[in-house]
């Protein structure tokens, strides 16, 4: 009875202390565990931290990149201005549409001023009896559109030294009875709206039909409404050559001279253009452009 006592006691103390043993074991996995779960965290975490640098780093060359783009960008419209130019693309060979740009005789003289005064165009078209007056009202900062000089418009403007001369011209039907310009009287005259043909049939009180553009003036004239289209010569040979059956006249009517219209006050631009167009002109250049549109 003794032994069987004793032999029990040794089973319970062995049993006690493979459950010790098993207990502290289990302490152990969860606390190496927890280490290696902590030590986890720290690396994820600092991971992150060096993301999130990367990420503000990049944004900060990114942000100073876009600065450095802005300034130079700003740097380099206050070194070339952008003059805004009133024209009327509707006066070939001088300035018209092609494949939906502006091009012609005067936009390649305007792009060569541009250069030697170190600005730069945007062409802003519109109809011709409003060019002067948007530059007058401070919409554009010049005008190019085949402007006639006139006391008027020195008034109102600057206008710079002229560029080209050019005459008025009279366009009929080839069967037409006008054959000088003596016979415009009592006939019936279209013109474009603004331009110094337009002023010419005004002092002469002849019946005038004016138009918004050259086109819609030889227009009326093949169409039988007027007798005949007062314009300027080199338009009117580009106006006739479109338009079978017509004919300019041999007789040119009265001389005038284009100039570019600047805001009034504005000598600065103003001289700056003078130089630019007396330059071009020493040259050679500006005939270049003018004989290239056959003027």
């Amino acid at each position: 009875m003794k032994k069987m006592l004793t032999m029990v006691l040794v089973m319970l103390i062995v049993v006690m202390s493979l459950c010790v043993f098993t207990s502290c074991k289990n302490t152990d996995e969860e606390e190496s565990s927890k280490k290696s779960f902590s030590s986890q965290d720290v690396s994820e975490k600092e991971e992150s931290e060096k993301d999130v640098s990367k990420r503000k780093s990049k944004k900060r060359k990114t942000e100073s990149k876009t600065v450095s783009k802005e300034r130079a960008e700003k740097g380099n419209r206050e070194e070339n201005p952008v003059l805004k130019v009133a024209t009327n693309a509707e006066f070939p060979p001088f300035e018209y549409m092609e494949n939906g740009e502006i091009v012609g005789a005067e936009i390649e003289m305007a792009q060569l001023i541009a250069e030697k005064i170190g600005a730069e165009l945007e062409f802003v078209n519109m109809e011709f009896d409003s060019v002067v007056s948007d530059v007058v009202s401070g919409k554009c900062d010049i005008a190019i559109s085949a402007i006639t000089i006139t006391d008027y418009r020195k008034e109102i403007a600057e206008v710079s030294v002229p560029y080209y001369v050019v005459s008025q011209a009279i366009i009929v039907m080839e069967n037409s009875e006008i054959k000088v310009a003596a016979d415009l009287k009592g006939k019936t005259i279209s013109c474009q709206e603004g331009t110094a043909g337009e002023q010419f049939i005004l002092d002469n009180k002849y019946d005038i039909q004016s138009y918004k553009t050259g086109a819609d003036a030889i227009a009326a004239l093949t169409a039988g409404k007027v007798d005949a289209v007062v314009i300027d010569e080199a338009v009117a040979r580009a106006l006739s050559a479109e338009n079978r059956g017509t004919k300019v006249l041999d007789e040119m009517i009265m001389t005038e001279e284009y100039g570019v219209v600047v805001g009034k006050g504005n000598n600065k631009l103003l001289r700056q253009i003078n130089k630019a167009i007396t330059e071009l002109k020493q040259e050679g250049r500006l005939d270049e452009i003018f004989k290239k549109y056959g003027l």
